[in-house]
């Protein structure tokens, strides 16, 4: 078992392969967050306290969606989500699927919902949220769609949660696994809501020591980065064979740190990077789709 500290997490290495992030109670440079709080009102004093004590996200970062979501409504903004439908299309058509008609579908994404939104025009689509408050919006909202709120690791069954839907067709899984602590129990509530042909798309991180440094100073960040070949196997286990792997991004450990980020993250990235190739200094975006034997 290896473990990685970094500013805000420390992250334990498996013998899978898989990293399981523990967040700090107390940052190092903490107490200077606090100093600095009564100048919060000077911009950048108020990133930098935000970098070295807590950001408000988690809980409140979900519930912004809600304001994203009526800004759609009104003035038709999807502020950085306009290219992910045609970005899920463009990896559906490795396998030869170029459009949906008449399926039921199942959204797990923890987005605002636009995604499913579009696919809800010929489709019956099933969007779920983390936050209540959210999933409240997004009923108000989007009059297509059925929303209900479903979080990984709260112990609900999504089982329960959609028994009067029936079978699913399609269920997309986009950069949320990294979120659910027990993939095992994720894969076998998915095997009893679907159907054999059903479809299982996801999108995620694999993990790398580039993401253990490039998120460093978030709060609010994966909790569990599953090795590939562990999904596979977990998934194979309740009967989703995989059809489709491919590797369609990747990001330099340090891409979007300022000069703040730079100097505490040498604290740790000599450690973190030691003894270890190159290519582990990049965060991995990867494709895994999967056919319901």
């Amino acid at each position: 078992m290896i473990r990685l500290d970094s500013y805000k997490s420390k992250w334990i290495i498996d013998e899978y392969g898989n990293y399981t992030r523990i967040q700090k109670k107390i940052y190092l440079f903490e107490i200077f967050s606090f100093l600095l709080k009564p100048l919060s009102f000077v911009k950048k004093v108020k990133i930098l306290s935000e970098i070295i004590g807590k950001k408000k996200q988690g809980v409140d970062f979900y519930q912004n969606y809600s304001s994203i979501i009526k800004n759609f409504f009104q003035n038709d903004i999807r502020l950085g989500y306009e290219t992910e439908f045609q970005d899920v299309m463009n990896h559906l058509d490795l396998i030869g699927i170029s459009k949906f008609k008449n399926k039921k579908i199942l959204d797990v994404s923890g987005e605002p919902g636009f995604f499913a939104y579009d696919l809800s025009k010929e489709n019956e689509v099933i969007l779920t949220s983390f936050n209540h408050n959210v999933t409240k919006t997004s009923s108000e909202h989007y009059k297509s769609l059925s929303c209900i709120t479903y979080d990984f690791n709260s112990g609900k069954k999504l089982s329960e949660l959609m028994n009067t839907f029936g079978k699913i067709d399609f269920v997309f899984l986009r950069y949320c696994i990294g979120f659910c602590l027990k993939i095992d129990s994720l894969f076998k509530e998915l095997s009893e809501i679907t159907k054999k042909g059903s479809i299982l798309y996801i999108t995620y991180s694999r993990p790398s020591r580039g993401v253990v440094a490039r998120w460093m100073f978030d709060d609010y960040v994966y909790l569990k980065l599953y090795d590939i070949q562990y999904l596979i196997k977990e998934a194979h286990k309740q009967g989703f064979k995989l059809i489709c792997s491919e590797e369609f991004s990747k990001y330099i450990w340090n891409k979007g740190h300022n000069v703040i980020y730079s100097i505490i993250s040498k604290m740790y990235t000599r450690e973190i990077f030691r003894n270890v190739d190159n290519s582990e200094k990049f965060q991995y975006n990867n494709l895994l789709i999967f056919k319901k034997l």
